[in-house]
C-alpha cells in the first residue's frame, strides 16, 4: 500500500533518508517552505507492520523508527529542537 511520508515544520536543508532492513528507500533534501509548512513529500509502497527508520543528516538523535499501519496512510515528520516528531493519520495533511 502507498504511504505518504510528509516532511514539513524545521527542515532547512538537510538530506534525510527512509531506510527498511538496511536499504535506502529515499534520500531527499528537505526544505520548509514558508508559506505552505511543507518541506518534502515522499510517497512509498510499504507493507502493514514494516518497520522504516527516518533518519535527518545521519545525526543519532534525529533518527526514529516507524512501524507501519496501512490504516493511517499518512505520516507527517516535524523538525523539533529535541528531534523529530512524528504521528500517523488516516486523513491527507492540507497546506495552503
Amino acid at each position: 500500500m502507498q504511504i505518504e511520508f510528509h516532511f514539513q515544520e524545521g527542515f532547512t536543508g538537510q538530506g534525510v533518508s527512509i531506510t527498511s532492513q538496511g536499504a535506502v528507500l529515499a534520500d531527499v533534501t528537505a526544505r520548509t517552505r514558508l508559506m505552505t509548512g511543507l518541506a518534502e513529500i515522499v510517497p512509498l509502497d510499504l507493507q502493514h507492520g514494516e518497520e522504516v527508520t527516518l533518519s535527518v543528516g545521519g545525526d543519532p538523535a534525529k533518527t526514529m523508527p516507524v512501524s507501519i499501519d496501512t490504516a493511517t496512510p499518512f505520516v507527517t515528520i516535524n523538525m523539533e529542537e529535541n528531534g523529530l516528531q512524528v504521528s500517523q493519520t488516516d486523513r491527507r495533511p492540507g497546506y495552503l
